[in-house]
């Protein structure tokens, strides 16, 4: 996990793999989060494809540090 807080805006949308950049954590650490209910994930009506909130992310972050 990343000591700096992530550089995301709290309204913005983010990938999986931009989400983990930020926090530092891999694809499968990211998905335990998921699974574990410490994450939401939002999915895009188009495709299908979960995002995650940036207010998701720093959420995330503040709980871990």
């Amino acid at each position: 996990m990343n000591v700096f807080q992530p550089n995301v805006a709290p309204n913005g949308r983010y990938d999986i793999s931009t989400t983990c950049a930020q926090l530092g954590i891999s694809r499968n650490t990211l998905q335990r989060y998921r699974k574990a209910g410490l994450i939401h994930t939002g999915y895009h009506k188009a495709n299908m494809r979960p995002y995650f909130k940036g207010s998701e992310i720093i959420r995330l972050w503040s709980m871990t540090m």
